[in-house]
């Protein structure tokens, strides 16, 4: 029972980690955001009309602000695909990998209390049979002491240290 607590103490750890290291992503994530932003307005702000005047000689103004338009819609984009390519790092693979043993183990012990259950539950059975054959009169037959004697050996066994 002490291992089962402690791989559950293991995946409980693993799982955090991984929590933490997806917020640490996503505050990343929302820092180069907020840069695009800043990037975005301030280009708007100080570059645009700049530029506009400059270009409405040449060009008009409304080819001015389309172009204008344009490069600001590039300078945007830039800054969304350097905040979609943002990973977990390396930190993350290993956390999976604890995540996933522990997993694994916690499911071989719980498949290994539940065939202990079920081997109670058949011995059980087989010590009601034996009663009831006891309470018709057969104290001796081998219905009767066949369970009592595997019951008896197997509790033996468990308390044998290993």
């Amino acid at each position: 029972m002490e291992s089962f607590l402690l791989k559950a103490r293991l995946l409980t750890r693993a799982e955090l980690v991984l929590l933490r290291l997806h917020i640490r992503r996503a505050a990343r994530q929302a820092t180069f955001i907020a840069m695009g932003v800043v990037a975005i307005l301030l280009a708007v702000a100080m570059a645009n009309v700049a530029a506009y005047f400059y270009l409405t000689d040449g060009l008009g103004r409304i080819t001015a602000g389309l172009a204008l338009a344009g490069m600001n819609g590039l300078a945007a984009a830039a800054m969304f695909v350097v905040a979609g390519r943002l990973g977990l790092g390396p930190e993350a693979k290993m956390a999976g990998e604890i995540r996933d043993l522990a997993v694994a183990q916690l499911s071989a012990e719980t498949q290994r209390i539940k065939d202990d259950v079920d081997t109670v539950r058949e011995d059980v059975a087989q010590m009601r049979s034996a009663i009831s054959s006891l309470r018709r009169g057969e104290f001796l037959s081998l219905t009767v002491l066949a369970p009592m004697v595997k019951m008896l050996s197997r509790a033996l066994q468990t308390k044998q240290p290993s």
